[in-house]
């Protein structure tokens, strides 16, 4: 069976019962390919027995799992109370009641997905939904806020 291009970059899944992550996933092979330069930098700084490589090695490896982990759990999570956008240095959480909408931006030569958010705020960009799975996403999210909307009308 072949998945359409959606399905193989983007995710959508349902972490509890109130709340959704939304994130693309064309940058996973890259947080995995930290991963195991973190792993190779602690087996040679056990290996190696030059003074001092232990310490700059595992120091070195601990900062790339850390970058790895936050590649891991970046996205927009989606919850009762706000939107909390989790990205590789910063996160940020927008209450509903400011979310104007979503919507792709062209950053330098990349599109990007934002979170627009109402008065004098500035946009709150996604990284994690970034490239051709993004504008499905970015779809997916105004409907939620569309739903909610409803909902509270």
């Amino acid at each position: 069976m072949v998945r359409d291009s959606f399905e193989a970059w983007a995710e959508h899944e349902l972490i509890g019962p109130t709340r959704r992550v939304y994130r693309n996933r064309s940058q996973l092979p890259v947080a995995w390919v930290v991963v195991a330069a973190a792993v190779g930098l602690v087996l040679f700084a056990v290996l190696d027995r030059a003074p001092g490589a232990h310490a700059g090695g595992a120091l070195l490896a601990v900062l790339l799992l850390v970058a790895a982990w936050r590649e891991f759990s970046s996205g927009v999570y989606l919850d009762v109370s706000d939107v909390r956008v989790v990205g590789f240095i910063r996160s940020w959480r927008v209450p509903w009641s400011e979310v104007e909408r979503f919507e792709m931006r062209r950053q330098g030569n990349f599109d990007v997905a934002f979170v627009v958010r109402s008065g004098e705020h500035l946009p709150v960009p996604i990284l994690a939904i970034s490239g051709r799975g993004a504008p499905p996403l970015v779809d997916q999210l105004n409907a939620r806020l569309a739903e909610r909307r409803t909902a509270q009308a």
